[in-house]
């Protein structure tokens, strides 16, 4: 599809509200939703819509653009319950979209590009998410399972800060003239180090391992935690 003419003036209403069923899936999208239209779901109804979905071609292909585990989530609860309402809508089946029938096809395809992989570089502070989490555990928040996180991620997130350890000093071997030891890194050195994952899930698994590992004391070494973790997900890593 063209973009519009300049001379046509075009309604850039911030949201309008749409029956969900008249929205298609974008066919080429390379994201593996199996995963996220679950948790998607569990805030749907614990929230509604907080924002639009994002929509190409209102005249014809009636694409989406961003929103597409949205689109399925609201879409699985519909044939679970087909009186459900979400929060904030008007009437059954209508959800909130924002069109974008100023773009050209390629750019609603490098949109929807752009909007799943610049998510990807944000990190969580994990001090201040505990004390986020906290703060709506205190109050009673109704089910912060609807947050997106499994009962053991939340466990980790809530369990008290473990002190670091003090750092053991470091010894040489084999007297000061070498004979066999490696040298101690010299005081102030720090060691850093960059991982790189092969896919989302991979990078999840190893978030969520070492929050447990921080909120985990089963043993008094790292060794022996590692081995205790490994232990209770070997199912999962088999």
């Amino acid at each position: 599809m063209a973009r519009r003419p300049a001379d046509r003036p075009l309604d850039l209403a911030a949201a309008v509200y749409v029956e969900i069923a008249s929205l298609n899936p974008w066919p080429d999208n390379p994201r593996d939703l199996t995963d996220s239209v679950p948790v998607i779901a569990r805030s749907l109804r614990a929230f509604g819509f907080g924002r639009p979905l994002i929509a190409w071609g209102s005249e014809g292909l009636r694409r989406v653009i961003v929103g597409h585990g949205v689109r399925e989530a609201y879409l699985k609860l519909l044939a679970e319950d087909p009186t459900w309402i979400p929060a904030g809508v008007p009437a059954r089946g209508l959800v909130p979209v924002r069109w974008r029938d100023d773009w050209t096809e390629a750019e609603a395809t490098g949109y929807a590009l752009a909007d799943n992989r610049t998510a990807e570089f944000s990190l969580w502070d994990d001090a201040k998410l505990s004390s986020v989490v906290r703060g709506l555990d205190d109050v009673r928040f109704p089910g912060l399972e609807s947050l997106g996180w499994d009962a053991e991620d939340l466990a980790a997130i809530l369990a008290p800060p473990v002190p670091e350890p003090a750092p053991t000093p470091a010894t040489r071997t084999g007297g000061n003239h070498g004979g066999g030891g490696a040298p101690a890194d010299p005081p102030g050195v720090n060691v850093t180090y960059s991982l790189v994952f092969d896919d989302e899930p991979q990078k999840e698994r190893w978030v969520r391992f070492v929050r447990w590992l921080r909120g985990n004391q089963q043993g008094e070494t790292n060794a022996a935690r590692l081995d205790a973790f490994l232990r209770s997900h070997v199912a999962e890593l088999g």
